[in-house]
């Protein structure tokens, strides 16, 4: 399955505009094959938005025997999207070894994001914790991907 790369660019620009106060956008679609060319989408599209950008794959948020602690998981992100957009890249696997109030916590603080130029994260569906931080704002038609933003957002931020 092919994905639509200039829409995945544009949504990728317009959600993470510097002028926007909540910059984070996931993806979530529930097919391997479509979540790996969803990440290299993202990837291209944030490079797009100032040459640079850092990717941190689901593997480095794992350890020997299982999740790193949220902790040190949100400091990773905190410390690699300081001065770069990121891409989180999926499938979270890290967030099943989570009870669910940590893992609403961990969405929380991607959907209050606003402090660097953006986080792009691509996952497989978890609708549970995440449909408290983000709301559903689109799906990419011909795909079962789906585009989620903050619940914090505006209707000046688009995506409505």
């Amino acid at each position: 399955m092919k994905i639509g790369s200039e829409l995945v660019d544009a949504l990728v620009a317009t959600q993470l505009a510097p002028r926007l106060r909540y910059r984070c956008l996931l993806f979530q679609t529930g097919d391997l094959g479509v979540l790996s060319e969803l990440c290299e989408a993202a990837i291209w599209a944030a490079r797009q938005l100032d040459g640079r950008v850092h990717v941190l794959e689901y593997r480095e948020l794992l350890d020997d025997i299982g999740a790193l602690a949220c902790s040190r998981v949100l400091e990773k992100i905190e410390n690699m999207s300081n001065s770069d957009p990121l891409v989180v890249a999926g499938p979270l696997h890290f967030l099943e070894y989570w009870s669910q109030q940590v893992a609403a916590g961990f969405w929380e603080y991607l959907a209050s994001y606003s402090t660097g130029p953006g986080i792009v994260v691509v996952d497989a569906p978890r609708e549970q914790s995440v449909l408290g931080a983000f709301r559903l704002v689109r799906m990419i038609p011909g795909t079962d991907i789906r585009v989620f933003k903050s619940r914090l957002a505006k209707a000046e931020d688009g995506l409505v």
